[in-house]
């Protein structure tokens, strides 16, 4: 496939490298790039040299084996197609959460963008890559059906925010279950999966929600009419899987303690609320599948007892909003 790599992206992982090899004693790389900056220097006037240099850094990013580990981890993930048949273009994120695939509107070309700290550490890199280039095969296999033009409820901001977050998680235990079967899942991903399906469906009980993340990881994998549905409740969420719905334990694991996480806006609270009748009232018509035993800070009841409408997740409780992959990855 093609691939094609940002200047910029280039220029910080190339110079990061160098640094470290200087660290560590590998001197031979760091000099070879010093001697050919040298040579831009005496040979361009300084208004000409972002386009040397710019070709400098590419010739480096593909002599310390950055494009080759590209194009071997795309290339030679067992189990899946040999080749995803379309190009794809690197680029620059400036978070860690930035990171991750996305293809264009005709489904055509693939952007990636990637923090440079993540292609110097290959084990990172390698999960990253195979676990998006599992989420792009999905996206273009006409039997998954995604259609990111249609929003997951009718409700507010908030109630969107909160299914898209389990569209996300759920599809995430599918594509990672997938990984683990052909060996290349890396060690404590399962348990991080595990935690986070859990936080999003908190009354389903210990042991309800221990045998339905089996059923998702181990299972096959559920297209997007079956995630749309899952999403909505963990009623719905059974009825797909064919899991009774009663004697789950509803409740018995939910963490009100200080610090935890309100179930509505996901921010760490210390001011939990008491729902009354009317307050739970009105906010399981926003959420049906909220219960009185999961709490609510109280941020979030004093919205619901105002009539306002809940704010989306991240300015509820006066944090900033940055999420991990928050939007489901297209």
């Amino acid at each position: 496939m093609q691939l094609s790599f940002d200047s910029s992206l280039c220029e910080e992982v190339v110079d990061a490298d160098l640094k470290e090899r200087t660290r560590s004693g590998k001197s031979e790389a760091p000099a070879a790039f010093r001697s050919a900056a040298d040579r831009i220097y005496e040979k361009h006037p300084p208004n000409k040299r972002a386009a040397p240099f710019n070709a400098l850094y590419r010739r480096f990013f593909g002599l310390l084996g950055y494009k080759d580990r590209f194009e071997r981890l795309f290339c030679e993930l067992e189990g899946f197609p040999g080749e995803l048949p379309l190009p794809c273009h690197f680029s620059r994120a400036f978070r860690v959460e930035e990171e991750g695939a996305r293809l264009n509107a005709e489904k055509t070309c693939l952007s990636f963008r990637i923090h440079p700290l993540s292609l110097l550490d290959e084990g990172r890199l390698a999960y990253l890559i195979r676990h998006e280039r599992i989420h792009v095969q999905d996206l273009l296999d006409p039997a998954f059906g995604h259609d990111e033009t249609r929003p997951l409820s009718d409700g507010s901001p908030v109630s969107e925010d909160l299914l898209r977050d389990r569209y996300r998680t759920l599809w995430d235990l599918s594509v990672d279950g997938r990984l683990e079967r052909i060996d290349r899942l890396p060690e404590g991903v399962r348990d991080q999966r595990a935690a986070e399906f859990g936080a999003l469906f908190r009354t389903l009980g210990q042991e309800r929600t221990r045998r339905i993340f089996e059923t998702l990881w181990s299972g096959p994998r559920r297209e997007d009419a079956d995630l749309r549905q899952m999403v909505l409740s963990t009623e719905h969420l059974c009825e797909v899987l064919a899991v009774s719905v009663s004697g789950g334990g509803e409740g018995a694991d939910v963490d009100l303690r200080a610090g935890g996480p309100c179930p509505l806006c996901r921010f760490p609270t210390f001011d939990w609320a008491d729902p009354s009748e009317d307050l739970t009232r009105r906010v399981k018509a926003e959420f049906p599948d909220w219960r009185p035993s999961e709490g609510l800070c109280s941020q979030c009841a004093n919205r619901y007892l105002l009539g306002m409408t809940p704010a989306p997740a991240g300015e509820c409780c006066g944090q900033d909003g940055g999420s991990l992959k928050a939007a489901i990855p297209v």
